[in-house]
């Protein structure tokens, strides 16, 4: 893939940048060990999470109802499936 001067030159482009050369240069000139890195992280995802839940809260759908059962049926699958994973791997060890 090639990029042009133009495809540089992008708002979102430069902030993904210089979004990425935050933890760089903690690391290089501020001595951050991987802990710090991983925390800066985990806070950008905070953010990132709590934004899309203001965007789920505010959406716009058309039937919520059905959205929402088939959440509440995928997620009891996955909790069903996990615990009886934990209990086979409890019960082995």
């Amino acid at each position: 893939m090639k990029f042009s001067k133009k495809d540089l030159l992008d708002i979102p482009v430069i902030a993904l940048l210089a979004a990425n050369m935050i933890p760089l240069f903690g690391v290089l000139f501020l001595n951050w060990d991987a802990f710090c890195v991983v925390m800066l992280y985990w806070a950008e995802n905070l953010v990132i999470g709590f934004y899309n839940v203001l965007k789920m809260a505010f959406a716009a759908v058309p039937q919520p109802v059905a959205h929402l059962t088939i959440l509440v049926v995928l997620k009891t699958v996955l909790d069903v499936k996990l615990h009886n994973r934990s209990h086979r791997i409890a019960a082995t060890a």
